[in-house]
């Protein structure tokens, strides 16, 4: 199951998705929270005192965004002439 974990500091709102409690997918800005446990993440965010809210359904004000990598995303070429 997965779980997601919103966190809203002082000045920034991102979240964290897990799978079998460990993090799968992260925000850009917490990304080097991949691979830790949910009770790392909220206890460092306990430090930070940083606001969580954990849920196991996106949020119905969370806008849906696709990310491509190089391997979904078509070809790029530089060497083409009109």
């Amino acid at each position: 199951m997965r779980e997601l974990i919103q966190i809203e500091g002082e000045s920034f709102s991102a979240g964290v998705e897990l799978e079998n409690d460990f993090v799968v997918k992260a925000a850009p800005m917490l990304r080097y929270m991949l691979g830790w446990t949910s009770r790392k993440v909220l206890n460092y965010a306990a430090k930070r005192k940083w606001q969580v809210e954990q849920t196991d359904q996106p949020s119905p004000n969370a806008r849906k965004i696709e990310i491509r990598t190089p391997k979904d995303s078509a070809p790029h070429r530089t060497d083409e002439r009109r």
